[in-house]
C-alpha cells in the first residue's frame, strides 16, 4: 500500500513540491504530501536523517514543519523518532513547537530510550508549566505504548510518574 502511495516520487521531488505548496500556503496539497511523506518514510527509513535536517530547519508554523511532524510521527520507527527529536532539538526554545512535538513523540507505538530521555528532560527542565505537564502526559502515553513490548520500562516510568505524586 506503501508503495503504490509513494509511487515514483522520491525525497528530492516530495520536498520540492513541499517548499512549493508553503510558499504559495496551498493547504489543498497538504493531505497529499502527508500520505506521500508517510510512505516515503516507511519504505525509505534511511530519509529519516535528512527529514529531521529539513524538520530543524523548517518554519516551526508552516506547512513543512506540520507536513514532516505529521508524517514521521505516525510511523514513529526510530528512525523517525531520531527525525523527530532532531526537530526538537532545534525548535527546543519555541513552545508552540515543542508543544506540537511533544504529543507526536508520545504517541509513538515502541518508543525508544532517546524518546524517554528527551520527554523526562522537558519535564524537568521547562520553564514553562504547560510544557512540564505535558511532558508528564507523554511519560504516561510512553509507559502504556511499552507496556506489551518493554514492560520493566514501562513500570519504571509508572514507578516514577506514582513517586512524583506521593507528599514529601
Amino acid at each position: 500500500i506503501q508503495r503504490t502511495e509513494l509511487g515514483a516520487a522520491t525525497v528530492d521531488s516530495l520536498l520540492e513540491k513541499l517548499n512549493t505548496a508553503d510558499d504559495a500556503h496551498d493547504t489543498s496539497a497538504r493531505t497529499q504530501l502527508y500520505l506521500k511523506f508517510k510512505a516515503l518514510v516507511y519504505t525509505h527509513p534511511e530519509t529519516c536523517e535528512r527529514l529531521g535536517a529539513v524538520l530543524s530547519a523548517a518554519d516551526a508554523h508552516g506547512q513543512t514543519f506540520t507536513v514532516l511532524m505529521s508524517a514521521l510521527g505516525a510511523i514513529g520507527s526510530p528512525e523517525a523518532q531520531t527525525a523527530l527529536l532532531a526537530g526538537l532539538k532545534a525548535h527546543s526554545t519555541d513552545t508552540n513547537a515543542v508543544a506540537g512535538l511533544l504529543p507526536v513523540l508520545a504517541q509513538t507505538p515502541n518508543p525508544t530510550p532517546e524518546t524517554e530521555a528527551a520527554i523526562r528532560k522537558i519535564e524537568v527542565e521547562a520553564t514553562d508549566p504547560m510544557l512540564s505537564s505535558m511532558a508528564l502526559m507523554a511519560l504516561g502515553n510512553l509507559a502504556h505504548s511499552l507496556e506489551k513490548p518493554s514492560p520493566d520500562r514501562a513500570q519504571h516510568i509508572v514507578d516514577e510518574l506514582a513517586g512524583q505524586l506521593k507528599p514529601d
